[in-house]
């Protein structure tokens, strides 16, 4: 029994950042929309420029 709440426990934690990875994906997709400068949205996010563009570039080649 032990094991299985390990495991349990694991994936909700694996859950959980997945959602704040994709909340921050959202923020910087919806702040890049509005024209703000991307340092404003690294630190908005609490994310790296770099990251951002990398998100902002997935995003426009999903478009």
């Amino acid at each position: 029994m032990v094991l299985e709440e390990a495991i349990l426990q694991e994936v909700k934690e694996q859950g959980i950042e997945q959602g704040i990875e994709q909340e921050k994906r959202l923020v910087v997709i919806r702040t890049y929309e509005k024209g703000l400068p991307l340092t404003d949205i690294a630190q908005i996010a609490e994310l790296s420029v770099e990251q951002v563009e990398q998100i902002i570039q997935t995003y426009e080649a999903e478009k």
